[in-house]
């Protein structure tokens, strides 16, 4: 029982800094389009550092050849168990529904859960697949321009689509 409430507790904590207090503490002393691209980084980079930690062991699970099961494994972690993954030579199409972290983390509809999901995404593909990726939404762009994936935000829940799609493409093979 112990054990179960002290998870609980470390999970509410990390969502909270994730997805709530990180961004808006950036925001109110830097500006939101700082705001953006520094919660970006911070969680891309993380993201990255740790998978690379584990990439020996993520690897035998998962791996470069296998990108859908990789990218619904990334999801499954934050409890978004519905991903479509379609692949077209160098092209990736991903849509996700029922995506519960903007009603969580994004009642006001800043987009902030969404810049820190997409980071966390783009840190795990850059360690798993040793590539840089540049990701396109509505509002800012995110990443350098010396990337080998270009990510783009066609749809989103947070401006008011059904559903989030992203298509990437690799540009650098």
């Amino acid at each position: 029982m112990a054990e179960r409430l002290l998870e609980e507790i470390k999970m509410d904590f990390f969502h909270r800094v994730v997805f709530e207090y990180l961004y808006n503490e950036a925001k109110a002393i830097v500006g939101e389009m700082a705001s953006r691209q520094l919660l970006y980084k911070v969680m891309k980079d993380s993201a990255k550092e740790t998978v690379t930690r584990y990439r020996e062991q993520i690897m035998k699970v998962i791996g470069p050849s296998k990108p859908c099961e990789s990218f619904k494994m990334i999801y499954s972690v934050f409890g978004i168990k519905e991903v479509e993954c379609n692949i077209d030579e160098n092209k990736v199409s991903l849509v996700i529904r029922n995506c519960p972290l903007p009603k969580t983390y994004d009642e006001e509809k800043s987009g902030r859960a969404c810049i820190a999901m997409t980071a966390i995404v783009a840190g795990m593909v850059e360690a798993i697949m040793d590539k840089k990726v540049y990701l396109e939404t509505p509002k800012v762009r995110f990443g350098t321009r010396d990337y080998d994936i270009k990510v783009k935000m066609k749809k989103n829940i947070v401006m008011g689509d059904p559903y989030c799609e992203f298509e990437a493409e690799i540009v650098k093979p």
